[in-house]
């Protein structure tokens, strides 16, 4: 039987905890560091569709909305451009956002 073993476990500000393979962990760390997809997909040798793909699963894992999202749950400090995306350029594709309260 193969196990998977994680590259590190976080400790999410709402007190869970979630295992990431040595493979999230680096995709997280590259996400912090580049906020395009093609950037993270050269830093990691891997298609740009891989790289979202990485980037989407991260997102729903860490139950955040975004890849920012993900990065600040994540207590990685973005160390990119990614502090002056707006929150449609951040967004997972297929993922839901959270729309403002209707007046």
């Amino acid at each position: 039987m193969l196990r998977r073993s994680h590259g590190r476990t976080l400790r999410l500000p709402d007190g869970r905890t979630v295992g990431l393979t040595a493979r999230e962990h680096e995709t997280l760390q590259q996400a912090a560091r580049d906020t395009s997809t093609t950037g993270v997909a050269a830093r990691l040798g891997v298609s740009e569709s891989t790289a979202r793909w990485h980037i989407a699963g991260l997102v729903r894992k860490l139950g955040a909305t975004s890849r920012q999202d993900a990065v600040r749950l994540a207590g990685l400090a973005p160390t990119g451009r990614t502090a002056s995306l707006g929150a449609a350029d951040a967004a997972v594709p297929g993922q839901r956002t959270r729309s403002a309260a209707a007046p």
